[in-house]
């Protein structure tokens, strides 16, 4: 790293370059890295996961109907075809293997991206501290919506909180008590962009949902999944921001409990959409795979694979990774896979980092019990189909975030 750095440098100055725009040209070259990393300290390796699947969605994309059409909300006829038998595929065997990939054409374009974060960037960089802290509603868990401050969140409590501060929008019909955009600067174009990508989010994870039930063999209830979520009173959108800060020695984090951008942890709820600014690019993300899994908190520092964001050829891919609900849901059939979003180099260290994910977690009332329909499937493969006892998704939803907020 260092010969990399004093190539550059030597050579932007002979040009007479500023510092700048040195910094410019080495944050381009890095974000364009593929490359594989091993670090010696305490036998870390660290590699891209380049076999990370790209799978395309608009085969489960309704245009004009599902889920954004009151006419025809929880009505979507789905006709099986090729191109979404081959989706579905793909998906259920990225579901079993690790439970993340690429995901394209989920109903959301360019646009919608590069608006969210441009709105986000005006909500956390152009409102002081001591305003978000004091006039802005704050997230708690019991209404897991509002502005959540630098540091009040902890995924992996054998760390210190994370190095970020958050938004959560939940669904807008929920907002009777209160107005969660109180006092926020630009309250109407921020207000706006959430909620277009929210119910943007919401289309496409029904679209989710049914291709899910198509991969598990519910092709005469391919609605299994899409039913559980039509009052969508749990799922959430949250944007999240993590400001400049120092870089994660990968030698040193476990001993002193370092914080991370964001700490060692599994999503709780069905699965996530995660989506990336343009300038970060997602870098710093690794995921462990599912053979490894325990949160990531079995070994902090072994087995990590770097996963970098991309943005496919409409500029609208995202990440989706599964939870730890359709684990428990499926019996381990699939997989939740542990992931985290540490400061991998000094470019990273220097930028600001914007990500934004949508929640799906299915209708509170919802009880999680392994479908009848995959029981006998799973019993064959060795499946303890009862290792878990029924639990509602408020339930579950409930245990997960309390353990999530920083205990005062």
């Amino acid at each position: 790293m260092k010969n990399f750095f004093q190539k550059e440098q030597e050579s932007f100055f002979l040009q007479g370059k500023t510092l700048l725009e040195l910094l410019m040209r080495m944050q381009k070259k890095f974000v364009k890295l593929t490359y594989e990393s091993k670090k010696s300290a305490r036998g870390v390796v660290l590699r891209m996961m380049d076999e990370i699947p790209t799978i395309d969605l608009s085969p489960f994309v309704f245009q004009g109907g599902g889920r954004g059409d009151d006419d025809n909300k929880g009505e979507t006829i789905v006709v099986l075809d090729e191109a979404k038998r081959k989706c579905a595929d793909a998906l259920g065997k990225c579901f079993k293997r690790h439970g993340f990939c690429y995901l394209e054409n989920v109903g959301l374009e360019k646009e919608d991206i590069e608006s969210v974060f441009r709105e986000a960037k005006l909500f956390f960089e152009g409102q002081s501290t001591e305003h978000k802290e004091g006039e802005l509603v704050q997230w708690e868990p019991k209404t897991n919506t509002g502005y959540a401050k630098y540091r009040a969140e902890v995924l992996n409590d054998l760390r210190l909180p994370d190095e970020k501060e958050t938004f959560s929008v939940r669904k807008d019909s929920l907002y009777k008590d209160r107005d969660y955009f109180e006092n926020v600067k630009r309250k109407k174009e921020w207000k706006e962009v959430t909620k277009r990508f929210y119910d943007k989010c919401e289309r496409a994870c029904e679209s989710l949902c049914l291709a899910t039930a198509v991969a598990l063999g519910f092709e005469k209830d391919v609605r299994f999944f899409a039913d559980t979520f039509r009052e969508m009173d749990l799922c959430t959108l949250k944007i999240l921001h993590s400001m400049p800060t120092k870089t994660t020695e990968i030698s040193e984090k476990v001993g002193n409990k370092m914080s991370l951008r964001v700490s060692e942890h599994v999503d709780f709820g069905f699965a996530t959409f995660l989506f990336h600014d343009s300038e970060s690019l997602g870098r710093g993300l690794q995921v462990k795979k599912a053979s490894r899994f325990d949160h990531g908190r079995d070994n902090l520092e072994e087995g990590w694979i770097d996963v970098a964001a991309k943005r496919g050829s409409r500029g609208n891919c995202c990440i989706l990774n599964t939870g730890a609900l359709l684990q428990r849901w499926t019996g381990d059939f699939y997989n939740a896979t542990a992931h985290r979003v540490i400061v991998p180099d000094e470019i990273a260290a220097m930028q600001h980092r914007y990500s934004c994910a949508f929640f799906m977690d299915p209708d509170g009332e919802t009880v999680i019990k392994t479908p009848e329909e995959i029981r006998d499937k799973l019993i064959e493969r060795g499946v303890d189909v009862d290792k878990y006892p029924p639990l509602s998704c408020a339930e579950f939803l409930k245990m997960k975030i309390n353990e999530m907020a920083v205990k005062q």
